[in-house]
């Protein structure tokens, strides 16, 4: 799985480092704006009642919203993409089924895996399928660091590189300032049960977090963007 101990020592060995991530094509469509169910002809299933819908789209501009702090990790909210509700646990979900919807829902699951004291309960309720999540847990529960990183995260930017409304693919940016270094996550999502699930792998994990030379080519997207 992805933590900030993993992020950091993967950015300073260098994650193929000799070239950066090529420019992949984003979701075809060029709209950017959220569709009400309505209008779509589709209906919301939001486990927590979030009234839109897009079965297509992308986002091709930073999307309005409030920067939150989740441990260390500024993460996004709005009151139309999500997230619609906050555990006292700190796991932050229900996020509109919309491009815009995928885009927060994953920033704010790579905030929540660089975040010690929320990652195994985002990954007990966010992931699927339900081998991987329980081999993600038993890695997690058989850790032998502390996992700790005196490396602060910031995000960077994004990139919508699929969406159809059941599933998604964003390319997450984000910088470690104190490294001077930047990286990528990808995060896979699938519709399930009313939100936006993380899709791992046999393993239970996640891609591997790639290096980056410039973030130029994201969409800006952070606290200070």
């Amino acid at each position: 799985m992805l933590t900030a101990a993993v992020v950091s020592m993967g950015l300073l060995a260098g994650c193929s480092s000799s070239t950066a991530r090529p420019a992949a094509t984003p979701a075809a469509s060029s709209t950017s704006s959220t569709t009400p169910a309505a209008a779509a002809g589709a209906r919301s299933d939001s486990e927590c009642g979030l009234p839109d819908v897009q079965m297509s789209g992308t986002v091709t501009t930073a999307p309005p919203a409030a920067w939150e702090l989740l441990g260390s990790v500024m993460v996004p909210t709005s009151p139309q993409a999500g997230p619609g509700r906050v555990d006292t646990d700190g796991v932050r979900h229900c996020y509109a089924r919309t491009p815009t919807g995928a885009v927060f829902a994953a920033v704010g699951f790579v905030g929540a895996a660089m975040t010690l004291s929320v990652e195994r309960s985002a990954v007990a309720k966010l992931t699927v399928p339900e081998a991987a999540r329980k081999a993600a847990l038993a890695t997690l529960d058989a850790g032998t660091d502390d996992g700790k990183s005196p490396y602060r995260a910031v995000f960077a930017g994004f990139r919508l590189m699929s969406y159809d409304g059941s599933t998604a693919a964003v390319d997450v940016a984000f910088t470690l300032p104190a490294m001077g270094r930047s990286g990528a996550q990808m995060v896979n999502l699938v519709w399930q049960d009313g939100d936006w699930r993380v899709q791992l792998d046999a393993e239970g994990h996640m891609p591997t977090p790639t290096l980056l030379v410039s973030t130029s080519t994201y969409v800006q997207f952070g606290a200070g963007s």
